[in-house]
Formats: structure tokens, sequence, C-alpha cells
């Protein structure tokens, strides 16, 4: 048991050192990721495409090493994150790689690899019972024992009592369930405070687990990911992490102690960088150094502690390692930092993560500038730590991407807390691109702070048979859009459903060029029952296509007799039945319409929570609510479309 633990507990361990891992189980059970960007990055599992029942590429059966080391075209980078954990998987005999030369780190696992990684770690144990709950386990499957093991050990129960979906792709917030449970489902009452990562959700203690053992770190802007895929890089370091055994250097004999304290941080007031540098790290001979990790954290109950991989910042032999963070990992938080420095050792099969140092130190903002989100292509602009002689302030911006274009000014208002924000309407400023936002002082003139934004704004084409034969390579090469949407058929006044007539000529066409694509469908339905048929029609046309963006029904005047007259209360029904059906069929859907009929002609409630696309060809569309698409215009020429003009929208998603 003792074995079968370091070996784990190594797997696993090396994550803390800044991978991002991915893991997808059941789907109660969740998924956990660390930001390749901190720590390190990996994926690992039997290769992860086999199919259900046949032999994986990479197994290595009953948990034996392959006796020649296997060297991959695509793992050869020693400071990828996952560099170490997956030779070290290959040895171990957890896994081996998808070919003899590739490993493919960037490809998702299933839940059966997942499984049959556990599995092989533990040294590929006989289940103790034949008995089999999962009618889609089958006798001869390559994972048939290690599913049955992973019951018998409380890793899974399955997706249902009869399924265990085999061939279902495993999330971030899963593999770490799995693995948290793998370990003994431990809790110490630690809550990390990912904002993805509820809690009531079932994965929020493994999670917290797992970042507080430095297994993953999450991803800084955008939280955990736990429905995420985890890929077979994630997955071995996630394992490889999860080996390490924590030590303190004082506990050691005096001969094996490790060396290495941390210098006075550096902080930047006004970037909001942290720096933070150790000086004369060194192991004994008999160890190598796999890895030198900080750990930051400002809250009392650590729920914001974060691990972070530092780097040699010498020659090598001069043991001094570092690492520069930002205060926007922790929430743009000035104050007191804590730290913690911890070195990474192995030798043989054993891998140690040894505690060296702590230090606390103040980070105090100077003219520090920023922006947030606030959607539809709006952002907040706000600054902390300005004179309090200062009484007036403005935000200019422009457009940075061609270095061409006027300078729009707005006035910051200050709050009693001495933060000066204001509220801009990039596309006033802007189409796309990156937008320069300079904080100036109007009485004299002095710039405080310069920043640059990306517009995370696209431009998206809608195109029908009135738009006529396309000529796709020619509109591609324009570069006016990004992506387009597709008109694919719609119920004629007849009442009869029907496919647009350019629709295969523009999808096949479009899909040859890599343009991504949504698609479309015009409804004329007067019954949620013919909502559903229309749905069906739609999910036939569209089967043979991926889609990147939604399938949007548009909801407008038409000429079947009824259509116009209906209640809004009827429209509403009829459209949410519309999306109900591709629901089922697996599809995103929205609802198209413009801004008078949204409100005049349909009960908004009910839909205001779908995915809304406005048109609105006279300014911004008013909603409470808001929307990922604004049709700005119908008058839009697009070289390679020459019959009539086009429709352009806005896409803030």
């Amino acid at each position: 048991m003792r074995k079968k633990w370091i070996c784990l507990m190594l797997c696993l361990s090396v994550i803390v050192s800044g991978y991002s891992v991915t893991f997808a189980a059941d789907t109660t059970e969740g998924t956990v990721q660390t930001p390749e960007s901190v720590i390190s990055t990996g994926t690992e599992e039997p290769s992860a495409d086999a199919p259900a029942e046949a032999e994986p590429a990479d197994s290595a059966r009953d948990g034996e090493a392959s006796q020649e080391m296997l060297f991959f075209t695509d793992v050869q980078n020693p400071a990828a994150y996952y560099y170490e954990p997956v030779y070290w998987a290959v040895q171990k005999g957890i896994t081996e790689g998808t070919s003899p030369t590739e490993f493919s780190p960037e490809a998702s696992c299933t839940r059966a690899q997942i499984i049959t990684f556990f599995w092989r770690a533990a040294g590929s144990p006989e289940p103790r019972s034949e008995e089999n709950p999962f009618q889609d386990v089958n006798p001869g499957a390559y994972y048939r024992d290690a599913v049955l093991w992973a019951v018998e050990q409380g890793l899974t129960q399955g997706l249902t009592e009869d399924s265990f979906a085999p061939d279902q792709v495993c999330t971030r917030s899963q593999c770490v369930t799995f693995l948290w449970r793998y370990q003994g489902s431990l809790n110490d009452g630690f809550h990390v405070n990912f904002q993805d990562v509820p809690e009531n959700a079932y994965y929020v203690v493994p999670v917290s687990w797992a970042v507080r053992n430095g297994i993953t770190n999450g991803f800084p802007q955008s939280g955990f990911a736990p429905e995420q895929d985890c890929n077979r890089a994630q997955a071995m370091t996630f394992f490889y992490r999860s080996m390490m055994e924590a030590v303190e250097n004082t506990e050691l004999p005096e001969q094996d102690r490790a060396a290495g304290s941390f210098r006075t941080p550096e902080t930047d007031g006004k970037t909001g960088e942290l720096r933070l540098k150790a000086d004369s790290v060194s192991v004994p001979g008999l160890f190598d150094v796999k890895d030198v990790q900080a750990v930051l954290w400002t809250s009392e109950d650590q729920s914001d502690l974060r691990w972070f991989s530092m780097q040699s910042a010498g020659d090598g032999a001069d043991g001094i390692y570092a690492t520069t963070q930002n205060v926007e990992t922790f929430h743009r938080f000035f104050g007191t930092y804590h730290a913690s420095l911890y070195l990474v050792r192995g030798t043989g099969e054993q891998l140690q993560r040894i505690h060296l140092d702590d230090c606390t130190f103040e980070v105090a903002p100077q003219n520090y500038m920023y922006s947030e989100p606030l959607g539809m292509g709006r952002i907040r602009v706000s600054l902390q730590g300005v004179a309090p002689e200062i009484t007036a302030l403005q935000i200019v911006a422009w457009d940075r991407s061609n270095g061409s274009g006027a300078f729009h000014v707005y006035d910051a208002v200050a709050s009693e807390e001495k933060v000066w924000s204001v509220e801009i309407d990039l596309l006033e400023t802007m189409n796309r691109g990156t937008c320069g936002l300079t904080a100036v002082v109007p009485e004299t003139g002095e710039e405080l702070n310069i920043i640059t934004e990306n517009v995370n704004v696209k431009k998206v084409i809608d195109v029908s048979q009135y738009q006529g034969d396309i000529n796709w390579s020619v509109a591609k090469e324009s570069g006016m859009f990004e992506a387009v949407i597709i008109r694919c058929g719609l119920r004629n006044y007849r009442g009869k459903c029907v496919r647009d007539t350019k629709f295969t000529y523009n999808a096949q066409s479009c899909e040859a060029l890599g343009i991504p694509m949504g698609f479309y469908w015009f409804t004329s339905a007067l019954s949620v029952q013919e909502a559903y048929a229309e749905a069906d029609y739609c999910a036939a046309l569209l089967q043979p296509y991926h889609l990147e963006y939604p399938i949007f029904i548009d909801t407008e005047w038409g000429s079947r007799s009824g259509l116009n007259g209906m209640s809004g209360n009827k429209r509403s029904e009829c459209v949410l039945a519309f999306l109900e059906r591709m629901e089922a069929y697996g599809y995103q859907t929205g609802i198209y319409a413009s801004s008078d009929w949204m409100w005049g002609y349909m009960d908004y409630e009910p839909v205001a929570s779908e995915r809304l696309w406005v048109a609105s060809w006279n300014g911004r569309p008013y909603y409470p609510d808001q929307y990922m698409a604004w049709q700005y215009t119908a008058k839009a020429r697009i070289p390679g479309i020459t019959q009539n003009t086009t429709d352009v929208s806005y896409w803030f998603e």
C-alpha cells in the first residue's frame, strides 16, 4: 500500500509545479485543471483516441513498464509542464503513447482511459468480483478489469446504475474527483474561491484539495474550467503531482536537507507585478531538482492560494530562481501578501516537496490601471492609487490596431474608496483588434498610465439565397468578417419546410475554406407541433456539418396565413419548442429577431435567458439582459457578394 501511495503521489505531485491538467469522468464526479502558464502543462492516458473495444496504442499491460524507454517527437521540450510527468508515467507503465513516436499531449482522455491510468498506477490489480453492473463495459474491453476495480475502490459508480460511458470524454472536474477519491477523499475544510466552482458542486471539495496540494492551479483569468476536457498531458501531470510527499526541511537528516531562501520581494504598484526570487537553492548530490515552487495567498483562510513554478534566473549553478506574477491573479488585491518557498526533488521512485522558507510583503497601488469586461463590447476602466490632490481625470481611447482613428475622451469619476472609473463602449472607438487606453490629468496633461485592451468582438455576416452565387474565396480574402451564419431553410407560405436553395453550396464552400459557420432557420410555425417538425427537418440538414456558432431561429413577419396575427405568448411558445428540440439533437441554439419584434410581438420574459441575436440598424438595441450579437447593418458591401447587400453583426461571444 505504501508503494502504491508513493507511486501515485509521484505522478500527481508534479502538478503543483504549475501544470495544466484536464480530466473527464462521471458527470457526478467532476474535473480538474491547472493553468499551463503558471505551472506546467501535460495530459496523459492510454491512447486517447483508441476505440472503446480496442487495445489502446499506449497500453502497458498489467502496469509493467516498457523495457525500452520511449522518446516522443511531441514531448521534447524539458521546460514543458508535462515533460517530466509523461516520461515518469511511461517508466511506471501507466502509459506509453498513441504511437511508437508520439504521445499526443493535447488529445482528450476518455473515462475508460482515465480509469485505466489509475488502475495501472495501482499495479493493475485483479478485481475481487467478476460482477459487471455496466451494460456498456464489454467482457473483452481493455478497460474492463480497470472499471470493475474502480467500482470496488469507490472511485466511480458510473453515470447510471447500468452505464459507465467509457467513450465519453472526461472533464477536469471528473478527473480531479477520481483522484481525490483514490487518495482517500480527504477534506480539511479548505475551500478554494474559483468563481466557476459553485459551493454546492459535487467537485468543490476535490478541487479545493487539489489546489491546496499543488496538483492544479486553475486558470488565472477563467477559474478552474470544471467542464473542460482533460487531455493526456494534464492527466499525467495530475498523477505525477499527486505522488509527491510533503516534507519539512528541518525534519530531514542534516546530510539530506535542501537549501534555499527568498530574497526580499519586489513589487510594482503601477503594473501590479509581484517579483519573487530565491537564492542558493540546492540539494545533496543523491537528488535531482525537479522544480522550485512559490505559493502565494492573501486571505486569512488561504482560499486564494496559488502555486507557481520558478525558473532558473542565473547560470544554472548559482541556484537563483525567479517568478513574476500579477495582482490580477488575486482579484487585483493590494495589501499584505504571504509566500512560501518549496523545492521538488526526486531520487529513484520517490518525489518530495520540501518546505524551505516563508515571507510576507506589502503591495500598494500607484496609478494602477485596469479594465473589466461588461459584455456586449463594453468595458469599465479603473485606476487605483491616484494622488489625492488630483481632482479630475480623463481616459483617452483610440484604435491601436492600425495606428489611426479619432481619439475618444471620457471623464472618469472617483468613488468613496478613491477608485477612478468610467464605462466605455469600445464599438465607438474601433471595430475590432486592440484599443489603447491612457489616463490623463486634464489640468496638466500628465499621463498617469497606459494599457492596451483587446477588443473581443467579431464581425459576422449572414447570408441566404438572396445573396446569390457567392465567391467565397474572394469574400474570405477581404478580411471583412470572421464567420458566417447561413440560412439553412424555412417553412414557406404554403406551410411546407424547404431548404434554402443556396444552403448546400454555401455550407460546403465555407467548410472547405475553413470559414467558421452557424446557421439560421426562418420559422412560420403556428403550433408547438409544427415547431418540432421544423427542428427535425433542420437537424437533418445540418447533420453533415460542423458548427462553431449556434443554430438560430429567425422569427419575424412572414407571408404564411395566420403567422402575423399570432399572440406574443404563442409565438414565444413555438420558438422555445424549436430550441428545445434542436438542443435535444445536441446543438447550441439562439433566437434572431429585431428589437421591436422581440419587445412588441413576443412574450419576452420566457425567452430572455436564451442566446439573443438582435437586429437594430439605427443604434444599439436596449435590453435589460445581455445579447450575444447585434446585427447593426443590412447594407454592407462585401467583395465576392455581388447580388444584394449583406447583413453584418457584431458578435460578443
